[in-house]
């Protein structure tokens, strides 16, 4: 009996252990199941830099209130316009300043939000808006002022122009024979324009007030000048308008104010003719001018004025125009004739003076002779100077400084041995002129050129030929 009783003790021990270490084991299976829980999230290393203010220099680890922020953004701008300077700018109430000259005043320190700007000025009725600003924002506030209706007396120069006014313009009509408009105006700042045709507009920018009433605003147009094209027969002609500078004659148009005009048209040679006209402003005229050629001797007159001024390329042209109407002329070969010489064109200058001569003309040639022969190239030659006056028959000497020795004969009392050389330096013609008792005398003549060289040939040479009757 004992016996049982221990085994059935023993069995119940047994099945309580195992009861306990299945429960046991429940348990671990049921930890296994649950989520793991996602671990936070590391925060960013640091990174350890050198701190450029750290004493010694030693690297330091910069803490969080070193990083720098940005500041808070609380302001906003706004540039307020006004038609009138010393306006006075108000926000929320509060006055802030006067706008400047231009009408403007700037804002730069408002907080943002919903404010009230307005603005105001002694004698007009002011103007307020209210603006949402931003942060940083920047934007202008375009306030305009009224007033109480003011006339104005507009007056144009010339009458009957039309008036405009604002921007873009509007036209409130015309100026009276009088060159006067009213006007009625609703704006502290008016642009006021007047044009017609014919002339150039003008404008001016005005301030208006009450004070103002009856204010007369004077515009002055510019009339735009006329166009003449004057269409001529000969290229080089020259034209003169109501007295002023001689300018050449192109196609292109001249300019003339509006009035009465005198035009003088003329060109070398021929007889000038003018041209009486009265333009309108901006008038587009034309005119045809045909010149005609000048008599014969006035062409001659012309050249011989044009040589004493040594425009030689003006007595090649007249003397031309001379040939044309008759190719004997004798004084505009002499003319011709000296210009050649003038240019040292010799053999140009000889052909045209022996015609010269042969039509009675008497040539002036420039020549050096020494007084009784004493030559001397290191004196110089101012006293040596002199003139051979060649004529159809006869020949005469002048001299400048000494006279005793000056002489005119006929060309058969004239001997000619031809070009030598004076002691190496200096070329000259040797002569011998008898007098009227058949005594001859050496008369030399020396070549024309400042070093008395060989330069002269050509031009004694040509004198030498000259020597004679024609």
């Amino acid at each position: 009996m004992k016996l049982l009783l221990n085994r059935a003790l023993k069995a119940i021990v047994i099945a309580v252990i195992c009861a306990v270490s299945s429960l046991a084991q429940t348990g671990r299976d049921t930890e296994i199941r649950k989520p793991t829980p996602t671990p936070p999230p590391k925060p960013p290393p640091v990174i350890n830099r050198p701190r450029p203010n750290s004493p010694g220099g030693r690297q330091t680890t910069p803490r969080v209130d070193d990083v720098p922020r940005p500041p808070p953004c609380e302001m906003a701008e706004v540039l307020v316009r006004c038609d009138l300077p010393g306006c006075e700018v108000r926000v929320d109430g509060k006055l802030r300043g006067l706008t400047n000259d231009k009408g403007e005043y700037r804002l730069d320190d408002i907080q943002r939000g919903t404010r009230k700007i307005a603005i105001s000025k002694e004698g007009y009725e002011g103007d307020a808006r209210s603006f949402t600003l931003g942060c940083g924002e920047n934007e202008p506030a375009n306030l305009s002022l009224k007033i109480r209706p003011v006339k104005l007396r507009i007056r144009t120069n010339p009458p009957g122009a039309e008036v405009l006014v604002n921007d873009p313009p509007a036209s409130v009509g015309r100026s009276s024979a009088e060159g006067t408009l009213e006007y009625t105006a609703t704006t502290p700042a008016l642009l006021v324009r007047a044009r017609k045709d014919g002339y150039q507009s003008d404008s001016r920018r005005i301030l208006v007030s009450p004070a103002e009433a009856q204010r007369e605003v004077l515009l002055t147009l510019k009339p735009i000048p006329a166009q003449l094209t004057v269409g001529v027969n000969i290229a080089s002609a020259r034209v003169r308008v109501d007295k002023e500078g001689v300018r050449p004659l192109t196609s292109e148009p001249l300019h003339l104010a509006p009035g009465a005009h005198r035009v003088e048209v003329d060109a070398l040679g021929y007889a000038p003719t003018t041209v009486e006209l009265t333009t309108g402003p901006g008038e587009m005229l034309k005119r045809a001018v045909t010149l005609e050629r000048l008599p014969l001797a006035e062409l001659v007159a012309q050249a011989e004025a044009a040589f004493k001024q040594s425009a030689y390329e003006n007595v090649l042209l007249l003397s031309g125009y001379a040939f044309e109407a008759d190719p004997r002329v004798p004084a505009a070969h002499r003319l011709v004739g000296l210009t050649h010489i003038a240019r040292q064109e010799y053999a140009k200058a000889e052909q045209h003076l022996t015609q010269a001569l042969a039509g009675g003309e008497v040539i002036a040639l420039p020549v050096r002779r020494h007084s009784r022969e004493s030559f001397d190239p290191v004196k110089g030659h101012d006293a040596c100077e002199g003139f051979l006056h060649l004529g159809k028959s006869e020949v005469e000497y002048r001299g400048r400084q000494v006279t005793a020795e000056n002489f005119k004969v006929p060309y058969t009392q004239v001997q000619i041995a031809g070009l030598q050389l004076k002691k190496n330096v200096a070329v000259y013609l040797a002569t011998k002129v008898a007098d009227a008792r058949g005594k001859k005398q050496e008369f030399n003549f020396f070549s024309f050129d400042k070093e008395l060289s060989q330069m002269g040939r050509s031009y004694l040479e040509m004198i030498q030929r000259l020597l004679r009757a024609h």
